[in-house]
C-alpha cells in the first residue's frame, strides 16, 4: 500500500489554497485559556443545574478540561454541558461530559469520545457553561476546568 498524505482543514486553508486563506489565531495555535470555579454544595437537589461560567465570545473548547467532586452521595451523577443561551438555544446538558456517577470522590476527565462533535464548539459570549446533578441529592465540593483558546 502506498503512502497517503492528507491535510487538515486549517492547514489547507493556510498552506494548500493558492492564495492562501486567513486562518484565525483561534483555530491554529494561539493562547489556551483556563476557565475554572467551584461549587460547595449543601444538600443540593435535583434535578439541578449549577451555573459554573461564562466564555467570552469567539473561544473554543480545546477538547481538554476535567470535572473533579467529593463523594456526592449514593447514585448521584453529573454532566457538564450548555445553559440556555441569550439567543433562546436550548440548553444541552451533556455537550461536554455525559452524566457520570459520582458516588465516591474522583476526577473525571472532560470530552470522551460520546462528545468528540463538542471539540472546538466556539461560544457566543451568551452561552453558560452547566454541570447538571442528577438521580439523588448532592452534598459536597463540585469543581469544573475547561481549556479554551
Amino acid at each position: 500500500m502506498a503512502a497517503v498524505d492528507a491535510f487538515g482543514v486549517n492547514y489547507t486553508k493556510a498552506f494548500k489554497t493558492i492564495p492562501p486563506s486567513f486562518v484565525q489565531s483561534s483555530e491554529y495555535g494561539g493562547p489556551v485559556k483556563a476557565y475554572r470555579d467551584t461549587y460547595e454544595a449543601a444538600t443540593l437537589d435535583y434535578p439541578g443545574s449549577i451555573y459554573m461560567f461564562r466564555p467570552a465570545k469567539g473561544l473554543k473548547w480545546t477538547g481538554r478540561g476535567f470535572l473533579m467532586a467529593d463523594a456526592l452521595g449514593t447514585g448521584v451523577t453529573l454532566s457538564v454541558g450548555t445553559g440556555i443561551t441569550g439567543a433562546g438555544v436550548t440548553a444541552v446538558v451533556d455537550k461536554f461530559l455525559a452524566a457520570t456517577v459520582l458516588t465516591s470522590a474522583a476526577r473525571t476527565e472532560l470530552g470522551p469520545i460520546a462528545t468528540i462533535d463538542a471539540v472546538g464548539y466556539e461560544f457566543d459570549g451568551q452561552t453558560d457553561v452547566i454541570v447538571t446533578t442528577g438521580v439523588a441529592a448532592a452534598t459536597g465540593t463540585i469543581v469544573l476546568c475547561m481549556e479554551l483558546m
